[in-house]
């Protein structure tokens, strides 16, 4: 029974050593991955038609992979409690191929009359496979 009972505890402690390894590991893996941004977002402004109904969004998105790429920006806009509101899709560089330090720009207007209380527009580049260069 004693031997038992310590081949039990031995395998729970090993148990918890693993799940205390991973715990460790995992923000280190993470931190890795974090400090690395293959595309920036450069030059965003948004600008407002008179009446405040009409927004125009524009930017780049600076190619910091070592490859060639193309995809599109999701624009996300923000209300004043940080909730997303409206999301829309644009192409980035007419969905050209843009290179390693280049910058793929992208022009988006966008109809906001029936939204209300907007403070913020965020970007997100989303990269569609590369099949020719």
């Amino acid at each position: 029974m004693k031997t038992q009972t310590s081949l039990l505890f031995l395998a729970i402690m090993l148990l918890i050593g693993s799940l205390f390894t991973a715990i460790i590991a995992l923000p280190a893996a993470a931190a890795t991955t974090a400090h690395f941004n293959r595309f920036q977002v450069v030059d965003l402004s948004a600008g407002a038609t008179e009446d405040g109904q009409i927004i125009d969004v524009c930017g780049g998105i600076k190619n910091q992979s070592f490859s060639s790429v193309r995809g599109y920006a999701i624009l996300y806009l923000i209300d004043k409690n940080n909730t997303v509101v409206h999301a829309i899709e644009t192409e980035v560089n007419d969905q050209q191929l843009f290179h390693h330090g280049q910058t793929g720009t992208f022009n988006i207007t966008v109809d906001i009359s029936a939204l209300h209380d907007l403070q913020s527009v965020t970007v997100e580049f989303v990269q569609q496979t590369a099949t020719s260069t």
